[in-house]
């Protein structure tokens, strides 16, 4: 049996997350703001420190992976705060934890669409110049683009995909054997076809995949391959 973290478990996505790991007899640790078995803020650094923590609490587990669907719609600053630094945060700080395990994994659901504009400033600012300047840029934005303040919400999302393909592929991931993916947010797919996919991707039998942005359709074709 694995345990696994389910960060925004009481979304849709993240129930079907859920009950499809109890069906696979997998311990599973609920992670969301509320009616939780970890409730956290994780719109800041102290709420994202107190998750970590009350993790750390459960010392009679050990962490096999992480899944992750949190998000916020919103068009502010609490976007990026959320959908970027709240869930890349709440890894790097469980880093070595999950290295202990003997297939560590790691998948997130991300909900940006190829077609959808973003803030190069600001998708720029995200990935180099932390979360201060970054939510100081968003601010902007709503406060002088304000039909441009959807951007916060994709460059969010952008970011944390490119979050993905960055790391997943550094030494400091690779050796302990934590591959990471992420999984596009498809409207043609259910919530169950995206569980399903995120759930494979944080099990054992994932062996190469990495750094990788898949669409649920495609699990059909990587069961066929093996």
């Amino acid at each position: 049996m694995r345990t696994y973290l389910v960060l925004g478990s009481n979304s849709a996505a993240g129930k079907a997350v859920v009950l499809r790991l109890q069906n696979l007899g997998e311990q599973v640790i609920r992670i969301d703001a509320h009616g939780a078995d970890v409730n956290v803020d994780f719109s800041t650094a102290t709420g994202r420190l107190e998750a970590i923590e009350k993790v750390m609490e459960l010392a009679h587990i050990q962490i096999d992976a992480i899944i992750s669907t949190i998000k916020t719609d919103a068009h502010k600053p609490v976007a990026i705060a959320i959908n970027f630094y709240g869930i890349t945060q709440f890894i790097e700080g469980l880093y070595d934890e999950l290295k202990k395990s003997l297939s560590p994994r790691i998948s997130i659901l991300n909900y940006y669409d190829q077609n959808e504009d973003t803030s190069d400033p600001l998708l720029n600012a995200i990935m180099n110049s932390g979360e201060r300047k970054s939510l100081k840029l968003a601010q902007q934005i709503l406060e002088t683009n304000p039909r441009f303040a959807f951007k916060n919400f994709t460059s969010s999302q952008k970011a944390l995909q490119l979050w993905v393909q960055e790391i997943a592929h550094l030494k400091h991931w690779v050796l302990p054997g934590i591959l990471i993916n992420s999984v596009t947010a498809d409207d043609a797919a259910t919530n169950e076809d995206i569980a399903e996919l995120l759930v494979w991707l944080s099990s054992s039998s994932n062996k190469t995949h990495t750094g990788e942005v898949l669409n649920p359709k495609v699990l059909l074709d990587i069961k066929l391959a093996q």
